[in-house]
């Protein structure tokens, strides 16, 4: 009975074991990514970041995409990719890049509908920009339709998050 009851146990901690020595090897590739990135490697800091990104780490697809922009020859239908990963793993400045490419139509469409999406996206994550770039679609209203209500929500809530931009575009459709 205690042999079993053994197993059993075990049978539980190798799963956890698992994630957490899963979740220390992300942690050494993304300061691995950033120390390379600190010296310019950007081929190192690919690896690593691509290795993290494969280990379910929305930073490390993020980085692993905007490497893929800023590393050289842009390859943004590629960083598109990763970016969207990064937004699916609720990490917001992915959101906010993924959302800019639809935005401004970097190897893609323009969308501005598919963009705010994202934006809000990273504004729910409370990350600043993504509010401001929301309020921002709202504001220009091209393809959404101009709702300076909406606008003013988003800029608000930017603003809330410390965001000059955001306390701007709050004051300049007042």
């Amino acid at each position: 009975m205690m042999k079993s009851a053994l197993i059993v146990s075990l049978g539980l901690i190798i799963p956890v074991l698992a994630a957490c020595s899963e979740q220390d090897d992300v942690n050494e590739l993304l300061i691995l990514q950033n120390k390379a990135l600190a010296e310019s490697d950007y081929a190192k800091a690919s690896e690593y970041a691509e290795k993290a990104c494969k280990l379910n780490s929305g930073i490390g697809c993020y980085t692993f995409g905007e490497i893929l922009v800023i590393g050289g020859t842009p390859d943004y239908g590629k960083a598109r990719g990763y970016m969207e990963k990064s937004c699916e793993l609720n990490c917001a400045e992915g959101c906010v890049e993924i959302g800019v490419m639809y935005f401004k139509g970097l190897d893609v469409e323009p969308d501005q509908n598919k963009a705010l999406q994202y934006f809000d996206k990273s504004c729910n994550l409370k990350l600043d920009m993504g509010c401001f770039m929301a309020g921002a679609v709202y504001e220009l209203g091209q393809e959404v339709g101009q709702n300076l209500q909406k606008a003013a929500d988003y800029y608000r809530k930017a603003c809330d998050l410390k965001s000059r931009e955001g306390c701007e575009g709050l004051e300049r459709i007042r």
